[in-house]
Protein backbone atom coordinates (compact mmCIF):
# COMPACT_ATOMS: atom_id res chain seq x y z
CA UNK A 1 0.00 0.00 0.00
CA UNK A 2 1.32 3.41 -0.92
CA UNK A 3 0.24 6.95 -0.04
CA UNK A 4 1.27 9.90 -2.20
CA UNK A 5 0.49 13.52 -2.99
CA UNK A 6 -1.56 13.96 -6.20
CA UNK A 7 -2.30 17.71 -6.35
CA UNK A 8 -3.04 20.61 -3.99
CA UNK A 9 -5.06 19.21 -1.09
CA UNK A 10 -5.39 15.76 -2.67
CA UNK A 11 -3.79 12.49 -1.55
CA UNK A 12 -4.00 9.05 -3.10
CA UNK A 13 -3.83 5.56 -1.62
CA UNK A 14 -2.68 2.76 -3.91
CA UNK A 15 -3.41 -0.88 -3.09
CA UNK A 16 -2.09 -3.72 -5.22
CA UNK A 17 0.61 -6.13 -6.18
CA UNK A 18 2.48 -7.15 -9.32
CA UNK A 19 -0.76 -8.14 -11.06
CA UNK A 20 -3.26 -5.35 -10.35
CA UNK A 21 -3.42 -1.91 -8.77
CA UNK A 22 -6.39 0.08 -7.45
CA UNK A 23 -6.09 3.74 -6.51
CA UNK A 24 -8.34 5.77 -4.23
CA UNK A 25 -7.98 9.57 -4.44
CA UNK A 26 -8.93 11.56 -1.31
CA UNK A 27 -10.20 15.10 -1.87
CA UNK A 28 -10.92 17.47 1.05
CA UNK A 29 -14.46 18.68 0.32
CA UNK A 30 -15.37 18.76 3.99
CA UNK A 31 -16.56 16.06 6.33
CA UNK A 32 -14.92 12.69 6.63
CA UNK A 33 -14.11 10.18 3.94
CA UNK A 34 -15.06 6.58 4.69
CA UNK A 35 -12.62 4.45 2.70
CA UNK A 36 -13.82 1.09 4.05
CA UNK A 37 -16.28 0.59 1.19
CA UNK A 38 -13.50 1.10 -1.32
CA UNK A 39 -10.90 -1.07 0.40
CA UNK A 40 -13.30 -3.95 1.06
CA UNK A 41 -14.90 -3.92 -2.39
CA UNK A 42 -14.36 -6.85 -4.72
CA UNK A 43 -12.48 -4.49 -7.05
CA UNK A 44 -9.54 -4.64 -4.62
CA UNK A 45 -7.64 -7.86 -5.16
CA UNK A 46 -9.21 -10.58 -7.30
CA UNK A 47 -12.65 -12.15 -7.27
CA UNK A 48 -13.04 -15.88 -6.65
CA UNK A 49 -11.77 -17.92 -9.60
CA UNK A 50 -13.35 -21.33 -10.10
CA UNK A 51 -10.98 -24.28 -10.20
CA UNK A 52 -11.68 -27.66 -11.78
CA UNK A 53 -10.39 -30.37 -9.46
CA UNK A 54 -8.48 -33.32 -10.92
CA UNK A 55 -7.03 -36.58 -9.63
CA UNK A 56 -10.43 -38.23 -9.16
CA UNK A 57 -12.08 -35.30 -7.36
CA UNK A 58 -15.33 -33.44 -8.15
CA UNK A 59 -17.19 -30.57 -6.50
CA UNK A 60 -19.42 -32.06 -3.80
CA UNK A 61 -22.43 -29.92 -4.74
CA UNK A 62 -25.60 -29.89 -2.59
CA UNK A 63 -25.14 -26.21 -1.71
CA UNK A 64 -21.54 -26.61 -0.51
CA UNK A 65 -18.76 -24.25 -1.57
CA UNK A 66 -17.33 -24.97 -5.01
CA UNK A 67 -13.58 -25.30 -5.48
CA UNK A 68 -12.00 -21.88 -6.01
CA UNK A 69 -9.12 -19.52 -5.29
CA UNK A 70 -8.89 -15.80 -4.47
CA UNK A 71 -5.92 -13.50 -4.04
CA UNK A 72 -5.59 -10.19 -2.20
CA UNK A 73 -2.03 -8.87 -2.44
CA UNK A 74 0.18 -11.71 -1.15
CA UNK A 75 -2.72 -13.42 0.66
CA UNK A 76 -4.32 -16.42 -1.08
CA UNK A 77 -7.49 -18.29 -0.05
CA UNK A 78 -8.63 -21.64 -1.38
CA UNK A 79 -12.09 -23.03 -0.65
CA UNK A 80 -14.41 -25.86 -1.62
CA UNK A 81 -15.89 -29.19 -0.65
CA UNK A 82 -14.71 -32.02 -2.90
CA UNK A 83 -15.99 -35.56 -3.38
CA UNK A 84 -13.86 -38.56 -4.40
CA UNK A 85 -15.18 -40.28 -7.54
CA UNK A 86 -13.16 -43.45 -6.85
CA UNK A 87 -10.22 -44.71 -4.83
CA UNK A 88 -7.57 -41.99 -4.48
CA UNK A 89 -4.09 -42.69 -3.12
CA UNK A 90 -2.44 -40.48 -0.50
CA UNK A 91 -0.37 -37.59 -1.91
CA UNK A 92 -2.37 -37.47 -5.19
CA UNK A 93 -2.61 -33.92 -6.53
CA UNK A 94 -6.05 -32.30 -6.57
CA UNK A 95 -4.95 -29.28 -8.60
CA UNK A 96 -1.87 -27.28 -9.63
CA UNK A 97 -2.16 -23.56 -8.89
CA UNK A 98 -1.05 -20.89 -11.37
CA UNK A 99 2.28 -19.24 -10.50
CA UNK A 100 0.71 -16.11 -8.93
CA UNK A 101 -1.05 -18.28 -6.30
CA UNK A 102 1.92 -20.48 -5.34
CA UNK A 103 3.66 -20.29 -1.96
CA UNK A 104 7.44 -19.83 -1.95
CA UNK A 105 7.85 -22.89 0.29
CA UNK A 106 5.70 -25.91 1.18
CA UNK A 107 2.69 -25.03 3.32
CA UNK A 108 0.86 -27.63 5.44
CA UNK A 109 -2.76 -27.36 6.60
CA UNK A 110 -5.30 -29.48 8.42
CA UNK A 111 -8.61 -29.87 6.61
CA UNK A 112 -11.63 -31.98 7.49
CA UNK A 113 -12.76 -34.95 5.42
CA UNK A 114 -14.83 -38.10 5.77
CA UNK A 115 -11.71 -39.99 6.91
CA UNK A 116 -11.29 -37.29 9.64
CA UNK A 117 -8.55 -34.67 9.93
CA UNK A 118 -6.42 -34.63 6.78
CA UNK A 119 -3.05 -32.90 6.32
CA UNK A 120 -3.03 -31.02 3.00
CA UNK A 121 0.23 -29.80 1.42
CA UNK A 122 0.56 -26.94 -1.02
CA UNK A 123 3.99 -27.19 -2.62
CA UNK A 124 6.00 -24.39 -4.21
CA UNK A 125 5.20 -25.96 -7.61
CA UNK A 126 1.51 -25.20 -6.89
CA UNK A 127 0.30 -28.76 -6.34
CA UNK A 128 -2.39 -29.27 -3.70
CA UNK A 129 -1.95 -32.77 -2.23
CA UNK A 130 -3.97 -34.37 0.60
CA UNK A 131 -1.86 -36.73 2.71
CA UNK A 132 -4.55 -39.39 3.11
CA UNK A 133 -6.22 -42.03 0.94
CA UNK A 134 -9.88 -41.65 -0.02
CA UNK A 135 -12.58 -44.06 -1.18
CA UNK A 136 -15.42 -43.34 -3.58
CA UNK A 137 -17.92 -40.95 -1.99
CA UNK A 138 -15.48 -39.66 0.66
CA UNK A 139 -15.21 -35.89 0.85
CA UNK A 140 -12.64 -33.24 1.71
CA UNK A 141 -13.55 -29.75 2.93
CA UNK A 142 -10.83 -27.30 1.91
CA UNK A 143 -10.61 -23.91 3.66
CA UNK A 144 -7.04 -22.65 3.39
CA UNK A 145 -5.46 -19.19 3.59
CA UNK A 146 -1.72 -18.43 3.29
CA UNK A 147 0.82 -15.87 2.12
CA UNK A 148 2.71 -16.40 -1.16
CA UNK A 149 6.04 -15.14 0.23
CA UNK A 150 8.68 -17.19 2.09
Amino acid sequence: MYLWHVADNEMAIGVGDDYAWRTLVLQPYGGTVDVRAYLLASSVGYDWSSLTPGGGWNNYGSGNATFGVKRFGNLVSIKGVLSASGTIASDTSIYTLASEYRPATIRQFICYGSPGAVRVLIASDGTIRPQAAFSSGNYLSVEITYFTGG
